[in-house]
């Protein structure tokens, strides 16, 4: 289960106090993490291997309060071609494929190492984040 980073809180107060535009994108981005990240960013992101950020598609509408989203499509890395730096214990939302904010961070289910031709992939549902 993921949380929303303070990046984030911060924008959606000053949207509803009228001072900041608040965060929407069609696209956003997840990350797979070897270092935790936090609620205030940072982390160790996977490198190598032909790994890249990968575009969730569509999320789930949160239907009450203090609920939470989750993916309603499979999120499917490309094959690696070399390893991925290390156990991948972490995942975050971002709102670019190379830079941007990070969004939203959470902890996988479970660790995995990424080999050479290994495909990361997560089945609807298996990603969620939730209000904290």
């Amino acid at each position: 289960m993921g949380s929303f980073t303070n990046y984030f809180e911060k924008n959606i107060l000053n949207a509803i106090g009228g001072n900041d535009a608040p965060i929407a994108s069609t696209t956003m981005w997840m990350g797979l993490f070897t270092v935790a990240p936090s609620d205030a960013s940072g982390g160790t992101e996977a490198t190598g291997g032909s790994y890249a950020r990968k575009s969730t598609g569509a999320w789930s509408t949160c239907t009450d309060s203090g609920g939470s989203i989750y993916n309603v499509a499979t999120i499917t890395y490309a094959t690696s071609s070399n390893t991925w730096g290390g156990s991948l214990t972490h995942f975050a939302m971002l709102t670019d494929s190379a830079t941007g904010s990070m969004i939203a961070w959470g902890t996988l289910t479970a660790a995995r190492t990424i080999a050479t031709n290994d495909v990361a992939a997560f089945a609807v549902g298996s990603v969620t984040i939730s209000l904290d």
